[in-house]
């Protein structure tokens, strides 16, 4: 009797280690787990006096500027009238809202070029993390008749679009693919998003 306890005992100890070993190789190898990672990628609305985040992240959940986007808007050559400031976003996460200023013609018209030299620099650099959080908004006159939008992208669709060709002006096929693959949201006053 004492025997077969001493051989049950044995085999617990063996099944136990047996299935935590297997747990810890499932769960580093998941494909879930790599999916929630990526699910963190978010950033703090520059609209929210809650900086409150723009993907529904935790309250909780760490976020700073990030030294990867302080380095996509050093040195940026924008027109006159945009400008692209870091904001605060989640680790790996690079994020930057462009704004465009009461420019000489329509609102908008300065927005390519500036968006331009921001997803060829952020393509060019696998240093500046994997992803790639954009909040455009306009400032001035008018401005209030189009509510800032945020969009978010993984690099491999970013590098895609500068590889495949953005457009000086307007929409082609590349920039209607990589809009697509965007998680737009639309920010609305107060801090309130829509369109999640």
């Amino acid at each position: 009797m004492r025997n077969a306890r001493l051989v049950l005992v044995w085999l617990l100890a063996v099944l136990a280690t047996a299935c935590a070993s297997n747990a810890t190789a499932t769960t580093a190898t998941s494909p879930s787990v790599s999916r929630r990672a990526s699910a963190t990628a978010d950033a703090i609305n520059p609209t929210s006096p809650q900086r409150s985040f723009i993907y529904g992240s935790a309250a909780s959940t760490a976020a700073s500027v990030q030294v990867s986007s302080r380095k996509l808007v050093s040195g940026l050559r924008l027109p006159a009238g945009a400008d692209v400031v870091p904001i605060e976003s989640t680790a790996g996460t690079t994020a930057v809202e462009v704004i465009e200023r009461d420019p000489p013609g329509r609102f908008g018209n300065l927005l390519p070029a500036a968006q331009r030299a921001l997803f060829e620099r952020f393509a060019s650099d696998p240093h500046l993390g994997g992803w790639l959080i954009v909040v455009t908004t306009l400032h001035g006159k008018d401005s209030s008749l189009s509510p800032p939008v945020a969009d978010r992208w993984q690099r491999a669709a970013v590098e895609a679009y500068v590889r495949c060709g953005i457009p000086s002006t307007g929409t082609n096929a590349c920039k209607a693919a990589f809009m697509a693959k965007s998680k737009e949201v639309t920010l609305l006053e107060g801090g309130m998003q829509g369109g999640q």
